[in-house]
């Protein structure tokens, strides 16, 4: 019976050949939409409510998170990279004054500096080295910003290669 035609109203339903009340729950279980296509907050479960607002916070979590990224000051330096694979890279920077930073670093880790003019001296060289010693390559992302210059290169690293992006 939950699948034949419900009134806009909820007070009936079609059997086929006529109109009849509509018997109860049988409103709850209908397919029907309302008519403005909308449900009110009160028409809702609890558990729909909860989902709903923790949908709303993940979203603008989201966007907060890709304005915080892409609304760089031009006066910020950072240095970023994301391993795409789970393979073992040696992050590594060096300014004028040597080096600055060098880190092992593993699975989908993410490093990055930011307010780097401030104690180094560019050029700025950000190397990643592939640390695995056999199986296939593998996959990352390498990012170095400063004053509004952006290297950003995706690619593919053998065992025991090494990739350097350079900012003069």
């Amino acid at each position: 019976m939950g699948d034949r035609p419900i009134s806009d109203d909820g007070e009936w339903m079609w059997t086929g050949s006529e109109w009849i009340p509509t018997p109860p729950n049988a409103s709850e279980r209908s397919n029907q939409i309302p008519v403005n296509n909308q449900l009110g907050w009160k028409d809702m479960s609890m558990i729909d409510k909860v989902s709903g607002i923790f949908g709303l916070l993940i979203i603008v979590g989201i966007i907060a998170s890709i304005s915080s990224t892409t609304s760089v000051d031009s006066n910020v330096t950072y240095i970023q990279w994301t391993n795409i694979d789970d393979c073992l890279f040696q992050v590594e920077l060096v300014a004028t004054e040597g080096i600055v930073y060098r880190e092992i670093v593993d699975y989908s880790d993410r490093v990055s500096w930011e307010n780097l003019d401030q104690s180094a001296t560019k050029p700025y060289v950000f190397t990643i080295t592939n640390l695995e010693s056999s199986g296939p390559d593998c996959f990352t992302h390498q990012r170095l910003f400063s004053n509004g210059n952006l290297e950003s290169e995706y690619f593919s690293l053998d065992p025991g290669e090494e990739s350097v992006l350079t900012l003069y």
